[in-house]
């Protein structure tokens, strides 16, 4: 799943920039001009982002297998809301 996509615009671009720098914050610092802590903390927030992003992924697949475990909800309609997610 491409959870990366469901990120902030400024996200996604500071995860292609980590990249295409080999993630190599320190080239980053010195391909934007800002120091290394700033680089450091804007990649602890894209963490702290994704790791959002794959638990709210998770609790929503879980709810809906939960349902198919209960009879709630069949195989079938299952599978079309996840891989809507």
């Amino acid at each position: 799943m491409f959870r990366v996509g469901n990120l902030p615009a400024e996200h996604q671009r500071f995860i292609e920039m980590f990249v295409l720098a080999g993630g190599n914050l320190k080239t980053m610092a010195e391909q934007t001009g800002v120091s290394y802590p700033t680089v450091r903390n804007r990649l602890d927030k894209v963490i702290v982002a994704l790791r959002d992003e794959i638990a709210k992924t998770r609790k929503v697949k879980g709810t809906i297998l939960d349902a198919v475990d209960r009879g709630k909800m069949d195989a079938d309609e299952a599978a079309k809301l996840i891989k809507r997610i």
